[in-house]
């Protein structure tokens, strides 16, 4: 009962997530080329709006401490996990405020330079950046939850303690490069 309540949960995400769209034959299917062309589009105006711009340290918020899958068999083995600095910065020439998160081991570079060492995320429409090691691959949504993958997330964490099965590495999106 409660792997077909998370079955549906994740499905749900998947549709909210524009991820899959249902047909009317209640089948699932992707729209691969109008996904990429958006997808190709938004990468585009992402990096021609913050490439190569500079940020001022503000303040460090917080640290947190991100968990994946990375090379796992059907969810079994590949347990990764980082500690990450969640610092804020500045753009220079205007009021804008960038969250950036720092792999915990590196130091805070001031000025900040938004180039090909990061790699960002979109999430809730949000936008955030990484500054980490990119042979590491957690999706987007470690570092950035809606409510729903927080829901999701906790979810899984039950069925990891019940079945001892994690369910995280099935859907998601990895960092972008800038």
């Amino acid at each position: 009962m409660f792997l077909k309540f998370l079955a549906a949960l994740l499905v749900n995400i998947l549709l909210l997530s524009g991820t899959f769209a249902q047909d009317e034959d209640d089948t699932f299917a992707q729209d691969k080329d109008e996904t990429e062309f958006t997808l190709r589009s938004a990468e585009s105006a992402i990096s021609a709006a913050f490439r190569g711009k500079k940020g001022q340290f503000e303040r460090t918020v917080s640290t947190k401490k991100i968990n994946w899958k990375q090379g796992s068999f059907l969810g079994f083995g590949g347990d990764r996990s980082q500690t990450y600095k969640e610092v804020l910065y500045k753009i220079e020439g205007n009021d804008a405020f960038i969250t950036v998160f720092i792999q915990d081991d590196w130091k805070v570079p001031d000025p900040l330079t938004l180039d090909s060492n990061l790699q960002y995320g979109l999430n809730n429409g949000d936008i955030f950046f990484v500054l980490h090691d990119k042979e590491q691959k957690p999706y987007q949504h470690r570092f950035k939850m809606t409510t729903l993958q927080s829901i999701a997330y906790y979810g899984n964490e039950v069925l990891k303690l019940i079945k001892g099965y994690d369910a995280s590495w099935i859907a998601g999106d990895y960092l972008h490069n800038l």
